[in-house]
């Protein structure tokens, strides 16, 4: 059975990495051919992904898919969760592909890890570890090749991507260890109630 349930996880996983990559070129090739805006694809984006979700959820489980909005508490942190967390890692990647491209957004949002180790290690008050520091070291030189292709007299990207592509690291960084935190037990705790039905 774990096997099985192993197997099943490692498909999720690559069906979803697999779409997620697809989802950049996609928005990618809507700027730059069909010139439609950022607000308009992170608004069809969350909206249809919401819905399906919801629509799945509410297939498996009837109402008990809306038990989460019972506490106030849970309410409050969700909807902030939902606009600086989903909105604003969604529309700041879309605008760095919009003002870039898909691969350098992807590769500027990578620096979001990098944001919440260095948050910890301060947090702690304490030093790096020798792996945190090679780790923070090689996406900080990876980028600064990717922007600077190793000039330091000019970016390779224009300046609004890089701009949208740090928007979108402290975004990322913000969402997954500083917003979702607190709501991690609240929501994990929910949905592991839900799959034990």
């Amino acid at each position: 059975m774990a096997e099985k349930n192993r197997s099943k996880g490692i498909v999720l996983v690559l069906t979803a990495a697999l779409f997620w990559g697809i989802s950049g070129t996609v928005s990618q090739y809507l700027f730059q051919h069909l010139k439609i805006s950022t607000e308009w694809l992170t608004t069809v984006r969350l909206l249809s992904a919401g819905l399906l979700l919801t629509l799945i959820a509410y297939k498996r489980e009837g109402n008990r898919v809306f038990d989460i909005w019972r506490n106030k508490v849970d309410v409050v942190g969700i909807i902030i969760f939902g606009i600086v967390g989903m909105i604003g890692v969604q529309y700041t990647y879309l605008a760095a592909i919009k003002h870039g491209n898909a691969a350098t957004a992807t590769i500027l949002q990578y620096l979001g890890p990098a944001l919440v180790t260095g948050y910890f290690v301060l947090k702690a008050r304490r030093l790096p570890t020798r792996k945190e520091i090679i780790a923070i070291g090689f996406a900080l030189v990876g980028t600064f090749l990717l922007v600077t292709h190793g000039n330091l007299q000019s970016l390779s990207i224009s300046k609004e991507a890089f701009v949208w592509g740090m928007h979108l690291a402290i975004k990322k960084c913000n969402k997954w260890s500083l917003i979702l935190r607190p709501l991690a037990n609240t929501i994990f705790t929910y949905f592991r109630i839900l799959e034990l039905r």
